[in-house]
Parts: C-alpha cells; sequence; structure tokens
C-alpha cells in the first residue's frame, strides 16, 4: 500500500497504529509547499481522494520514520500536525527501508508494541 496509503486510509480502515518510510504528504505542489517533485505527475493526475484531513485517523499511533536533511522533512512536519506521528529521524535518505530490514525495526516494532516514543527509541539501540 505505501506509506501515503497507509497514512490516508488509516481513518476508513480504522487502524491502530502505521508504521511509515518517508510518505509522501500529497504530490500536489500547493498542498506541499517546497517539494516539486512529483509535479510533472501530479498535473496530470485528478485526485479523487487526496485529503488528510479526513484520511488521516487521529486516534492511531503513527510512527513515521523520515530523513530530516532531505524534502521527507517537509511531510514529515506537515503528517506531525495531523494527528498522533511520532516522527524517528533516519539520516539514510532513500534508504530508510534498508536500514529498517537490516536493524530489523519492523520484528522489534510488532513484537513489542510501543506506545511512546522513548519505547520505540530503545529498540534502536543495540
Amino acid at each position: 500500500m505505501g506509506g501515503y496509503g497507509a497514512m490516508m486510509f488509516s481513518n476508513l480502515l480504522r487502524l491502530d497504529a502505521t508504521l511509515t518510510l518517508s510518505p509522501q504528504y500529497s504530490i500536489q505542489p500547493e498542498k506541499v509547499q517546497g517539494d516539486s517533485r512529483w509535479a510533472h505527475i501530479a498535473s496530470e493526475l485528478d485526485f479523487v481522494f487526496d485529503d488528510m484531513n479526513i484520511g488521516m485517523s487521529a486516534t492511531a499511533r503513527h510512527n513515521l520514520f523520515y530523513d530530516p536533511c532531505t524534502a521527507d522533512n517537509i511531510h514529515a512536519q506537515l503528517f506531525e500536525k495531523k494527528a498522533q506521528t511520532a516522527l524517528h529521524s533516519l539520516i539514510q535518505g532513500t534508504q530508510a527501508l534498508d536500514f529498517c530490514n537490516k536493524s530489523a525495526c519492523y520484528q522489534r516494532l510488532s513484537s513489542s508494541q510501543p506506545k511512546t516514543r522513548e519505547q520505540i527509541s530503545h529498540l534502536f539501540i543495540a
């Protein structure tokens, strides 16, 4: 589904939590000031459902991993404003997925079900 889909449909699917890696808040440049990477694609699409105010669950625990040194930071900050979103910085760029696979973060997150930022941070300290 991807990070965007997990966040966008978390309300409809009644999710308790999401785990996303560098998700886009939107690819519409007018919704994400400062990131025009997807403008050429966005100009060709008719957006039917692209409103995080409706789609993103306000009650789910959202865990978002991102690189604060890239345009992903813009998206992460927008997500953080919407709901219970814990931001986790990874200085990995688009290799965030590789990092999580190698560090077994998926297994750690799913088996322990951490609820606070501190509990999640402890999962990555070997």
